[in-house]
């Protein structure tokens, strides 16, 4: 064996899947080298590789695994949350082959390569940025036995005790881009493909985004160069994985796929003349749609769009050079959602010059998202990425704290004291796993978890959640609740590794969110003795519980459903809900009808 190419390890089984530019590196190789992708989040999915309670002894056994394949290449493809995991596993690895060549590559490993070559001396090399344009030459100097590195473009390298990056490798153009053929790539690597229940694909439609956002990593990794596959490629591509494999909704994976208006109503009015019935999602930049726009997106299929609105404060739009007018932005979403397009808006809070003023500005935003029925919603803690105009602000500050980490990059159950001390020893290599202190951080340390907790029940008790963010506001619910939103997180880290992987852990997950759920019932009734809500239909109240009282959760004073069947007259009309404490931890779900 030539060479194995590696996909991070995210311990995820419900993203499991081919990651599409080791496909695209596998198909420039094949012809001229022995070469295997290897992916243990899809052998775990497939139970062809079970992963281990103790992510040491996965790690140790996946590094077996790899050096028995006894290649004489390994390519580490690398992220920023998986990253200290691909250190240990490439140290273990190279223990076991000490005359195989390691390298990585990928986006974390690109941003921190200097650093990483200085810190790691397992790592015989790293391939900067896109590999396409390079990867070839790069794989035949290492087999070759000549490494002469230097008159290859992308490289990052050690000479003596020196380590030296070439510049900055040509990036593939739109042309190529749309070249790529990516069923062929999936029946080279079929072993990789996973079937997806919902017929659901992530497809690639180009790289690259034009902005300049301060917290992005993006534009060190693609040097802003926005680019996008043909609109007759994609399509081709999307019918061809739906002849091949039956897929009918395709996510479109690109950091700003709406970015041309021109490229935008032709593919989807290329859709709509081939009548294709797909569904497909996007992202985008709310100020980069227009409302002509949206209706054709609609028309053409489209089920789903991602925004970043990032903040809610005009200020920090501006500091953050993302300048987004947040009326316009809102009312937009609205209409999006309003329309029938499921809408996510993420945003980020614990920046350096942000301000309790300026947060509460941003959670204004939220609860009238939540309020006008945007229940999508995503809040992330700053993560001072490498390269970005946040971490240099920062960097003379950052320590770490494992319980201030962006909760979805650091998960204690998948993070042994192996990975902590890593991280711990070379903050310059880790530094999204470091915090700093400002007001707003310290003050709302898990508000992103709570923002997490209320987009989960949202869609199951709507009514009550609108009704309490309604009165409180998101950030009031905070401020009452904020010890139980902790012990909440805590027993969200605690579910061990191999529960990620069996349906226990979603029953584990609702335990924890539904004790949560009744602790804010419970807490707010604490506070408020008349916590109740008034002037609702009957059916829609059992629409929005009923599924609860499945779980057990609630006790109803009443045979909702027999009501509803037995006096039709009454669906519609208004009644009042309290809530109470039953001695066997149960909720009590008191509902009567207003009197005539």
């Amino acid at each position: 064996m030539d060479l194995i190419l590696l996909d991070s390890v995210n311990f995820d089984v419900e993203n499991a899947g081919p990651q599409l530019g080791l496909l695209s590196l596998h198909n420039r190789l094949k012809h001229d080298f022995i070469v295997e992708v290897v992916d243990f989040d899809c052998m775990n999915h497939k139970k062809e590789f079970v992963y281990d309670d103790d992510v040491d002894v996965a790690i140790k056994r996946m590094a077996e695994y790899l050096a028995d394949k006894n290649a004489f290449v390994y390519g580490f493809y690398t992220i920023c949350n998986s990253y200290p995991v691909s250190v240990l596993m490439a140290k273990r690895l190279k223990q076991a082959k000490p005359d195989a060549r390691i390298i990585f590559g990928g986006p974390q490993a690109t941003l921190t390569a200097k650093e990483s070559l200085k810190a790691f001396d397992f790592i015989d090399a790293i391939g900067l940025g896109e590999g396409e344009t390079y990867i070839r030459d790069f794989v035949h100097e290492i087999i070759s036995g000549k490494e002469d590195y230097q008159k290859l473009d992308g490289i990052c390298y050690r000479s003596g005790h020196e380590i030296i990056s070439t510049k900055s490798p040509k990036l593939i153009g739109s042309d190529e881009l749309s070249d790529m053929d990516i069923v062929g790539m999936l029946k080279d690597c079929d072993y990789l493909y996973i079937k997806n229940t919902a017929n659901n694909f992530d497809l690639e439609a180009g790289r690259g985004c034009p902005f300049s956002c301060t917290f992005c990593s993006t534009n060190e990794f693609w040097k802003r160069n926005y680019r996008v596959k043909s609109v007759k490629s994609l399509v081709s591509e999307m019918k061809g994985l739906n002849a091949e494999y039956g897929h009918t909704k395709f996510g479109l994976e690109h950091d700003l796929f709406t970015m041309n208006k021109e490229y935008l109503h032709e593919f989807c009015e290329t859709l709509i003349k081939e009548e294709l019935k797909f569904t497909w999602g996007c992202s985008s930049r709310i100020d980069n749609l227009g409302y002509d726009s949206i209706e054709l997106m609609k028309k053409a299929g489209c089920i789903v769009i991602f925004v970043g609105m990032e903040t809610g404060s005009e200020k920090m739009q501006r500091t953050l050079h993302k300048n987004i007018n947040i009326k316009d932005a809102l009312d937009k979403i609205i209409f999006i959602k309003n329309l029938g397009i499921s809408i996510t808006v993420s945003f980020i809070y614990g920046f350096p010059e942000e301000t309790v003023e300026d947060f509460s500005a941003t959670m204004h935003l939220i609860d009238k998202l939540f309020l006008n029925g945007i229940p999508t919603l995503q809040l992330h803690k700053l993560m001072p990425l490498p390269k970005t105009k946040e971490l240099a602000k920062v960097v003379d500050r950052l320590y770490f704290n494992e319980a201030d980490i962006e909760f979805s990059i650091f998960m204690k159950n998948i993070n042994p004291k192996s990975v902590t001390e890593l991280i711990k020893h070379h903050p310059d290599v880790f530094p999204q796993f470091y915090t700093f202190n400002s007001e707003v951080r310290l003050k709302y340390r898990r508000m992103d978890f709570l923002v997490h907790f209320l987009t989960l029940v949202y869609a199951k008790g709507y009514l009550t959640v609108r009704y309490i963010i309604e009165k409180y506001g998101v950030s009031g619910i905070y401020e009452r609740l904020w010890r139980e939103i902790e012990i909440a997180f805590e027993q969200m880290n605690a579910v061990n590794l191999k529960a990620n992987f069996e349906e226990e852990y979603d029953s584990t997950k609702v335990e924890i969110m539904r004790d949560l759920y009744a602790a804010l019932i419970i807490k707010l009734n604490e506070t408020d003795n008349n916590l109740y809500f008034r002037n609702i239909s009957i059916f829609d109240f059992q629409k929005a519980l009923c599924a609860f009282s499945e779980n057990e959760m609630y006790r109803f004073d009443i045979d909702i459903l027999s009501l509803l069947r037995d006096n039709d007259n009454v669906v519609n009309k208004p009644c009042w809900v309290k809530y109470t404490m039953l001695d066997n931890g149960k909720l009590r779900v008191s509902m009567f009808l207003e009197a005539s």
